[in-house]
């Protein structure tokens, strides 16, 4: 190869790179996906809930908080509003509240629509893959 081109070459297969590659570095900024990955770090269970009211944002964090005084496994909520979040809640095809809950591979464990309580999160993290 030419010296001269070689430069050029290499600019060439860095920038090419780079547009392949900023699809994920977007999406991997979204809140939601923060939040995700963020928690799993940590050894939580991450549920992402959302929401379109600050209401149900006390409600699913309540639920959480109880939950978490009861059992081993420990979860917390991710309150993302719907019109602040959609292209999140749209991959999740969520456009009324709803929750979506990860397991331990950061897969989707339980996605259902409405608001989490302590009840609903007793009977599924059971079946969750956590650790």
């Amino acid at each position: 190869m030419n010296k001269k081109l070689f430069p050029i070459f290499v600019v060439f297969v860095l920038v090419l790179i780079g547009i392949s590659t900023w699809p994920y570095v977007v999406e991997s900024r979204m809140p939601v996906n923060q939040f995700i990955s963020k928690e799993k770090k940590s050894g939580m269970v991450p549920i992402v809930q959302f929401v379109t009211d600050d209401m149900q944002v006390k409600i699913a964090e309540t639920a959480a908080a109880q939950f978490n005084e009861k059992a081993p496994t420990k979860v917390i909520v991710g309150a993302f509003k719907i019109g602040e979040n959609q292209k999140s809640a749209e991959q999740y095809g969520m456009k009324v509240p709803g929750y979506v809950i990860f397991d331990a591979d950061g897969k989707v464990a339980v996605q259902e629509f409405g608001v989490i309580s302590q009840e609903k999160l007793t009977e599924i993290i059971s079946g969750v893959h956590t650790h």
